[in-house]
């Protein structure tokens, strides 16, 4: 359903309302529904220690929702007034009368009546909510109206797209660890701040997670057993997996992450709605799980190539099985991180090894040395053109190999020439 924006007469009549009860309980909860887009059932628990009145903000369990200078006199007003006298209950919510504590139902009940009676029939309380919404997306970006209203994307897509742009675009994605640290040890062991975690920190993708069942758990060794590798855990998953563990209660579908309610596994597109509402509820709105994915790979990879780098320097070269049994990745893996780490310059390959860029001659000067070698001694032994190039003798038997195919070279007995200069018998 497509939602509308009020129109002016119904803002006329709902602000003539407002004024009919200004300073008392309606006026709050009409306030709060219209300026805050907090919902009945969420008022019921709102209490006056959720009330930051110093940041001008409502503290709600999943959010944080700013008041603006209507609400924030109303709070204010109604707290200073009534907050100190004896026997004044904690919650925000109560009647003024009898200052009983009311219930959500009571909540929607007087709202309707209020809107019946001041003439505005048409309109129900979450359609003050709606209007809250669409006000925001009027002025603010759609992640900030994400964050501050609690509604999941899916909801902004299929209910407001009208009030979105063609084409959303968001900025570059900067994952601000600090912030995201923050956020997760808050969030903790839910299924949002496991999911999360282990795509940062272990690199696991979300189908891998949402398919994660507890017999892949492996406490004791504290370790994930996917079926294509085997994931250690850090101390924070080791530790929320004990935890849920230990909150497992019998006959409970074998998947790790369960959805709230229903307690089914979660589907991956929906655990990732999830993860992404959380990063855009915590402030990181151009961050998701993919982003956080790429993160871990990225951090993956300078270990990598600083251990690669590491036994160059050490060993003098390696080659595609040493950086396979080095790393304990595949084939295609360690070529490719060879082959990235040739490109930005730190490693030359020569034959079928690596060498430490600037330690040995570059392959295309391989042929202008040995030439200029050559016209000046005539000819040379293997060794001779292995130490002149600074690489070990079986590679130096591969550059000798091609020049010769080539016919840049000659071979006769042990020695290699320039063509011109090869000995008419052998020696």
């Amino acid at each position: 359903m497509l939602k509308k924006r009020m129109q002016a007469q119904e803002e006329a009549a709902l602000t003539k309302i407002l004024a009919e009860h200004r300073d008392g309980i309606m006026e709050v909860i009409l306030r709060l529904l219209w300026n805050a887009g907090i919902s009945p059932r969420e008022m019921q628990q709102l209490k006056w220690t959720d009330m930051a009145f110093e940041d001008r903000e409502i503290r709600l369990p999943d959010r944080q929702v700013p008041m603006d200078e209507e609400l924030y006199r109303c709070l204010w007003e109604r707290y200073n007034r009534y907050l100190k006298a004896k026997g004044w209950p904690e919650y925000v919510i109560i009647t003024d009368g009898r200052r009983s504590h009311m219930h959500h139902i009571s909540i929607y009940r007087e709202v309707r009546a209020v809107l019946d009676a001041g003439g505005l029939p048409e309109l129900a309380p979450s359609d003050l909510q709606e209007d809250f919404i669409i006000r925001q997306l009027q002025t603010h970006d759609w992640p900030y109206v994400v964050r501050i209203s609690g509604i999941s994307i899916r909801t902004l897509y299929t209910n407001y797209s009208e009030y979105l742009p063609a084409r959303l675009k968001n900025p570059k994605a900067e994952v601000d660890e600090d912030r995201l640290w923050t956020l997760l040890q808050e969030e903790g062991p839910t299924p949002a701040g496991l999911a999360l975690w282990m795509t940062w920190q272990l690199g696991l993708n979300l189908q891998e997670i949402a398919a994660l069942t507890w017999d892949q758990i492996d406490l004791d060794t504290a370790c994930i057993l996917l079926p294509d590798r085997v994931v250690p855990m850090d101390e924070t998953v080791e530790l929320w997996l004990q935890q849920m563990e230990a909150a497992r209660s019998g006959g409970e579908d074998a998947h790790v992450l369960l959805t709230p309610r229903s307690h089914r596994p979660f589907d991956p597109v929906r655990l990732g709605v999830v993860a992404r509402q959380t990063l855009i509820r915590g402030g990181l709105e151009t961050v998701s799980a993919e982003t956080l994915l790429r993160a871990n790979a990225a951090k993956r990879q300078n270990r990598h190539a600083a251990a690669i780098l590491q036994y160059v320097e050490t060993a003098g070269h390696i080659d595609r099985n040493e950086a396979m049994k080095l790393l304990n990745i595949t084939k295609a893996s360690a070529y490719g991180l060879l082959h990235r780490l040739a490109e930005q310059g730190e490693l030359v390959l020569v034959g079928a090894r690596y060498y430490r860029a600037g330690s040995v001659v570059p392959p295309e000067q391989h042929y202008p040395v040995i030439r200029e070698y050559l016209e000046r001694e005539s000819g040379a032994y293997r060794k001779e053109l292995a130490a002149l190039l600074q690489v070990e003798i079986r590679s130096c038997s591969w550059i000798l190999r091609g020049l010769v195919e080539e016919g840049k070279l000659v071979k006769e007995g042990q020695r290699y020439y320039l063509p011109q200069n090869a000995p008419r018998e052998p020696v």
